[in-house]
């Protein structure tokens, strides 16, 4: 058993050095945009002229609500049939009442929906039992009225399945995108003139083998063309967010890899390692040369984690949540500058904000929001929907 356990992990090392020299690789290609009819429509590129802050300079971060969208990502939820029924008691309750609380315009199920293992856990098996669960968690709360769900499959999702038209895809008809979207996808949100996309990698192998052997996630050919041609249209969007179950390391992709594929994008998003049990917390990365940002989220299944993600007039926040946390809050302006994106986010918005905004949300209602600096007086902060503001000296925080 232990010598099989090392040949999977040479192998997995194997893959991921592999990767790394096809990611090495990058050129760049002109692309057509549907929605123009004309070529290098990089809109969600910062660098371009073609960018909403490089059009309209007036522009400052004030008091007002526009320009906000929030969204919500969840992953490795494992329903499983045969261990811990606090798991999908919970995830119900997410869905009920989490969801509803925050209001997102987007929730992301970055894959394994379902746990399919056997009941001695060392098998592997697609359960019809396990997706209606899930299925009907979702529908059931009422959730698909108010917030776009996207979801897609993981290696658990794809173990034992031959291909997408397999009988045992119960992907296929208990998830919300699988009947529309067997693989990959995008969805575009609207929103006081900006528009943002997100796009959906599925890089699930087919076959999908059976536990342990399709840890690695694969971008073939055929796939490959696909990702590119949603690439090409979201670069039309005011901002792109792509989402996968896999992280980069480990997708195998053609060359110039998945990396400079997702080059133009403000963030990818991923699960999959599940903190490697606790080892590894906090797993997040800024990609050279291009400058986006890559966030891997731990694990529903033993963590009970999500995240809430904000892009504030093209300023990404973000922060882990623990389920039965509240109340949540997220700080949208300033941003933690440890996740400054200078490429692909108008970093001087920051310089001439007037105003400390936060998003707070809470299962009863939020009557007053307090803020200090630096151990300063704490302040009373406005309130606006869901976003409080405080009016502030930025020198307080730029001084040297």
């Amino acid at each position: 058993m232990n010598s099989v356990l090392i040949l999977v992990a040479l192998a997995f090392l194997a893959v991921v050095c592999i990767n790394w020299t096809l990611m090495s690789q990058s050129t760049d290609s002109v692309a057509f945009c549907p929605a123009t009819g004309q070529c290098n429509c990089d809109g969600a590129d910062y660098m371009s002229p073609n960018h909403p802050w490089k059009r309209d300079r007036s522009l400052q971060l004030k008091d007002s609500p526009k320009k906000l969208l929030w969204f919500v990502q969840i992953s490795d939820i494992h329903i499983s049939e045969y261990y811990d029924e606090n798991r999908i008691r919970n995830f119900e309750s997410f869905c009920a009442e989490t969801i509803p609380a925050i209001k997102p315009s987007v929730v992301i199920a970055s894959g394994d929906l379902t746990d399919a293992k056997t009941k001695d856990y060392i098998g592997s098996r697609q359960s019809l039992k396990e997706w209606e669960a899930y299925q009907a968690a979702v529908k059931d709360s009422g959730v698909l009225s108010h917030t776009a769900w996207l979801d897609l499959r993981g290696n658990h999702d794809n173990f034992n399945v031959f291909d997408v038209h397999s009988p045992e895809n119960h992907y296929r008809t208990h998830s919300v995108q699988g009947g529309t979207h067997l693989r990959s996808y995008k969805h575009t949100v609207m929103k006081d003139g900006d528009n943002y996309t997100f796009v959906a990698l599925d890089a699930s192998p087919s076959p999908g083998m059976k536990k342990p052997f399709n840890f690695i996630g694969m971008v073939l050919e055929k796939e490959w063309d696909v990702a590119r041609k949603l690439e090409e249209e979201a670069r039309c969007s005011s901002f792109s967010v792509w989402f996968a179950h896999y992280p980069t390391s480990s997708i195998l992709a053609p060359s110039p890899g998945l990396r400079w594929l997702i080059r133009r994008s403000l963030v990818f998003l991923a699960g999959h390692f599940h903190t490697f049990g606790g080892m590894v917390p906090v797993m997040h990365a800024i990609h050279r040369p291009h400058g986006n940002l890559e966030l891997e989220l731990g694990d529903w299944k033993e963590g009970r984690r999500f995240r809430l993600a904000a892009i504030d007039n093209g300023l990404l926040s973000h922060a882990t949540v623990h389920f039965g946390q509240w109340p949540i809050v997220l700080v949208t302006n300033p941003k933690d500058a440890r996740y400054l994106l200078p490429l692909h986010e108008p970093l001087d918005l920051m310089r001439t904000s007037t105003h400390i905004r936060v998003l707070v949300f809470s299962l009863g209602e939020v009557t007053e929001v307090r803020c200090r600096i630096d151990g300063g007086a704490w302040e009373r902060m406005s309130a606006n929907r869901n976003e409080p503001n405080l009016k502030w000296e930025r020198t307080v925080m730029i001084s040297s």
